[in-house]
């Protein structure tokens, strides 16, 4: 009897002691993740972006997918301003605008910094379909201001910028965001497979 009460009491320590380790994790966990959020959303980006994308000071910002950011802004005019942030080591990075939150018939924005030089890189891309034939370089329905799209890599963090202008005002949205390890093609840009991709649902008209 004894040393089933003595297991028992063993058991139940040694439960509470992984239950106080998962914990102290997930509080490291999401005290990395508000410092993530904090650097990438306080930082000053008027050292490296142009404007108009250098002036934060009306746009929200948001932690959509993984180390993805967004900011973006919207003037009553239907302008909106998007700049997306996130961790780079190699390859492309992609934000997609589709009807029905699916890749075919959709058109992306993708940026990479080329292992050619270092030279930054920043394309609109219709996907017709799945191969990479069938995602057709500078070409697509996103609707691009006169103000060129910009790119560039700030230490470890890769940002993409660029302004639409709708004849609405944009509200919910399905959008695409996917990276790949491998470098488009270095003549005609074609891209390579994507490592990982997600669809959500954002909304543009909420600060």
């Amino acid at each position: 009897m004894d040393s089933d009460r003595s297991f028992k009491a063993l058991a139940i320590i040694y439960l509470l002691a992984l239950v106080f380790l998962f914990d102290v994790n997930v509080v490291e966990i999401g005290i990395q993740c508000y410092a993530l959020e904090e650097e990438q959303c306080t930082s000053d980006l008027s050292p490296f972006l142009p404007l108009p994308y250098s002036d934060t000071s009306q746009m929200a910002c948001k932690n959509i997918w993984n180390s993805f950011f967004i900011r973006y802004s919207q003037t009553d005019d239907n302008t909106v301003t998007i700049i997306l942030s996130t961790i780079y080591t190699t390859g492309w990075v992609g934000i997609g605008f589709s009807k029905d939150g699916m890749m075919l018939n959709s058109s992306c924005m993708v940026g990479w910094v080329s292992m050619q030089g270092g030279h930054a890189r920043i394309k609109q891309y219709h996907i017709e379909g799945f191969t990479p034939s069938e995602i057709i370089p500078d070409q697509g329905e996103i609707p691009l201001t006169n103000v060129p799209p910009f790119v560039v890599l700030n230490r470890a963090t890769l940002y993409l910028a660029f302004q639409l202008k709708y004849p609405y005002r944009l509200k919910e949205q399905s959008i695409l965001l996917a990276f790949g390890s491998k470098h488009p093609h270095p003549k005609h840009h074609l891209l390579t497979l994507h490592d990982d991709k997600t669809s959500i649902k954002f909304d543009f008209s909420s600060g």
